[in-house]
């Protein structure tokens, strides 16, 4: 599993320790909708280090914690 997969999970993991979902995820971290899915749920697109920040800023993670999972 490389960084962005698991970097990936751990969004998917908090989301749902938050009982959140994409969308809400989209609005927080100011992120359009399809990016979301493309980046968290899909796994389409690899996440960019601007998007990772605001992801990790909505949930109340650091970006390290972020990556540790890798």
């Amino acid at each position: 599993m490389g960084i962005n997969d698991a970097a990936a999970a751990q969004l998917r993991l908090r989301l749902a320790q938050r009982g959140e979902n994409y969308r809400w995820l989209a609005l927080a971290a100011k992120v359009p909708y399809k990016r979301v899915l493309d980046e968290v749920k899909n796994g389409k697109k690899k996440l960019s280090l601007e998007t990772a920040e605001s992801y990790g800023d909505a949930l109340g993670i650091s970006l390290p914690e972020l990556v540790a999972a890798a």
